[in-house]
């Protein structure tokens, strides 16, 4: 056996750093290479394996496990530094990654692309609510997953990791049956390790056991919520409620009327507006209107809004 020390304390063994595995590594794969004809284990070259115990008994070999420590002439243990062992066999260093993305690629970065993640795990966020809505909390089988799922789309969405623990504490108080406090720490270390830094839909479609049932209601709830986040998120109060009475009067009529026309409706609800604004809620809602010279809505039709008692 040969070991490693601390090149600022050699009395220290050598700390498990990202760049020293990276280092250690490629050290391995030389020394491998160098001793390939005399049957090195091209295997043995991670910086984590398991050894058998000096003594016990070696079952497959039928011999008894005995190591042979390297020494200096002197019956000191031998250690080595990893820098000089990369001097030793002149190893040489990793070609580091041009940052510069315009000239290393020729085209410029794209700004909004961490936007776009933070979109879609937002959508993910609101799936999964629907869904823990729809059954009423997570079933034995997928509950740990869904504890472990949930902490994980928090952290992308940015909460904070504190909010977070009690979040995922209420959610394993809804599963069946109830998730154990260790449970739900595990989950929020699982789901804010820096590691996990994205999981496909399919693999969640898995964790979760989501049926064909279950992902049509969550399209179509995620549809009627990107339709009522469009206005709400989008447009004040006020703007608000006569959108969401445009919406309802076109849904009524089976098509969108004149702009004159739906302001008299929007009147008679107790809207203050006029035709020219109707004109805007219909860009902001992307409706589209009726092409000139076409006739209007009927005036008996547009009276379905009004009272069943009216004719």
């Amino acid at each position: 056996m040969w070991f490693l020390h601390d090149r600022e304390n050699p009395t220290k063994a050598q700390g498990a750093f990202p760049e020293k595995i990276i280092l250690y590594a490629r050290i391995q794969n030389a020394i491998v290479s160098i001793l390939a004809d005399i049957g090195a284990d091209a295997a043995a070259k991670d910086a984590a394996r398991y050894i058998r115990i000096p003594g016990s008994f070696n079952t497959k070999g039928e011999e008894y496990v005995r190591w042979e420590l390297n020494l200096d002439p002197d019956g000191n243990r031998r250690s080595y530094e990893l820098t000089h062992l990369e001097t030793f066999f002149r190893i040489a260093p990793p070609k580091r990654r041009e940052r510069n993305r315009e000239r290393v690629l020729g085209r410029p970065s794209i700004p909004n692309r961490r936007k776009g993640w933070t979109a879609l795990n937002q959508r993910r966020l609101g799936d999964f609510d629907a869904l823990r809505s729809l059954r009423g909390g997570f079933a034995e089988g997928c509950r740990n997953y869904a504890a472990f799922l949930f902490a994980w789309l928090l952290r992308c969405t940015g909460v904070d990791r504190n909010e977070a623990t009690k979040m995922v504490a209420k959610l394993g108080a809804e599963c069946r049956p109830r998730l154990a406090a260790h449970e739900c720490k595990d989950a929020i270390k699982s789901g804010y390790a820096n590691r996990m830094r994205s999981i496909k839909e399919a693999t969640i479609e898995v964790y979760l056991r989501i049926t064909s049932e279950e992902t049509q209601y969550l399209i179509e709830h995620r549809t009627a919520r990107r339709k009522e986040s469009r206005i709400v998120a989008i447009f004040p109060t006020r703007a608000q409620g006569r959108r969401h009475a445009v919406l309802a009067i076109i849904e009524a009529l089976g098509q969108a009327p004149s702009g004159r026309v739906m302001a008299s409706i929007l009147r008679e609800q107790g809207h203050r507006v006029k035709h020219s604004q109707v004109a805007i809620d219909y860009r902001g809602l992307n409706v589209p209107t009726r092409p000139y010279g076409l006739p209007s809505l009927p005036y008996m039709q547009r009276r379905k809004l009004d009272s069943p008692k009216e004719p």
